[in-house]
């Protein structure tokens, strides 16, 4: 491990001393080469150019933060929180166990005691809960906290289960931590013949509108009506497909309860969600997957709707609850049930 100065391991310390699983520290021009990145990719897919457009700013940090001199990026692992069997395969692990907006865990109170600890050095930073600002997993990479594989998840030595904060800050400091995480095998194609998508067209490469855990999240808006709505499988909000393949993910060890999920596991079924009323949506499920937005809760029923229609066999109860569907106040919700409806018909 590499510490540049007093300060950095001061700051090193008090993150791991918050509860960070990780950190590191890289002067600010390190993600400069995140745009060789982006060229890369769009060049190998045109079709994503326009979602990933914007994330050029990522690049040029300096730019953006001209009175900071270093980021630091702080890791905590989640792989260790148990996902209720009910919601195995229907949400992705990183939304079950999001903590941005749940106070009562142990991340978000790390994230608020760092930066308590940040002012008290009297260091001046800046950092978003809620919007990226900087490419985490590129800064991941640089500061030595893992290796990144190829379905683009950054991996430490517990695997790809794990959330990153980041600040920028004024002070001059550096941490690069030692990897100790194997490569893939240049054989290993395990997590593209996972996804059924085909969103990892090839390693190191995503196309982001054909990722089920992107369109689930921040894109339904015609499902019915998108080429790969029949792949997405029974996913209603995320997508850890390429993950779960992953030979490195294998020895995850859920051992502790993420606080208040198994509270409102039973509203997160799919037939729970798609037999909810608003009023249920909108104060139980949208806080806990916030991406959706609370004036488009009708998205919630058309994701579980798409992923009842991918089941092999419905229970009885769900063939009642897509002819309920087809009543429902939103036009959506209402279309998507009658396509569903139709897709069981030809199946019989």
């Amino acid at each position: 491990m590499y510490i540049k100065n007093e300060l950095s391991k001061n700051v090193y310390d008090l993150a791991l001393k918050c509860g960070y699983d990780k950190c590191g520290i890289i002067n600010i021009d390190e993600t400069s080469e995140y745009k060789k990145h982006l060229d890369i990719r769009m060049s190998n897919l045109p079709e994503s150019k326009t979602f990933y457009k914007n994330n050029y700013r990522f690049a040029e940090m300096r730019k953006n933060y001209p009175w900071a001199k270093s980021i630091i990026i702080c890791g905590y692992w989640y792989g260790k929180y148990k996902v209720p069997k009910e919601l195995k395969y229907h949400y992705g692990r990183s939304y079950l166990m999001d903590a941005r907006r749940d106070e009562d865990s142990a991340e978000y109170k790390a994230r608020y005691d760092f930066e308590d600890g940040l002012n008290s050095m009297g260091l001046k930073f800046y950092g978003n809960r809620f919007k990226d600002i900087t490419a985490f997993r590129l800064s991941a990479y640089k500061a030595g906290l893992g290796i990144i594989r190829k379905n683009n998840f950054v991996y430490t030595e517990k695997g790809s289960w794990i959330y990153w904060d980041a600040w920028v800050v004024e002070e001059d400091m550096e941490v690069i931590c030692d990897t100790k995480v194997k490569p893939c095998s240049d054989n290993c194609n395990k997590c593209q013949k996972a996804c059924a998508t085909n969103t990892l067209c090839s390693a190191n490469t995503m196309n982001p509108y054909k990722c089920s855990a992107f369109v689930t999240s921040l894109n339904s808006d015609d499902l019915m009506n998108n080429p790969i709505a029949r792949d997405m499988k029974h996913w209603i909000y995320g997508c850890d497909d390429c993950q779960n393949a992953c030979i490195y993910n294998s020895k995850t060890e859920e051992t502790e309860e993420f606080p208040n999920l198994n509270d409102i596991k039973k509203y997160l079924t799919p037939d729970a969600i798609l037999g909810s009323d608003y009023k249920v949506l909108k104060e139980i499920v949208q806080p806990k997957f916030w991406y959706i937005e609370q004036d488009e809760l009708w998205k919630f029923k058309v994701n579980a709707l798409n992923a009842i229609n991918n089941m092999k066999e419905l229970p009885e109860n769900y063939n009642e609850l897509i002819s309920i569907a087809k009543g429902d106040k939103y036009k959506e919700v209402r279309d998507m049930a009658e396509w569903v409806y139709k897709c069981q018909e030809n199946n019989r």
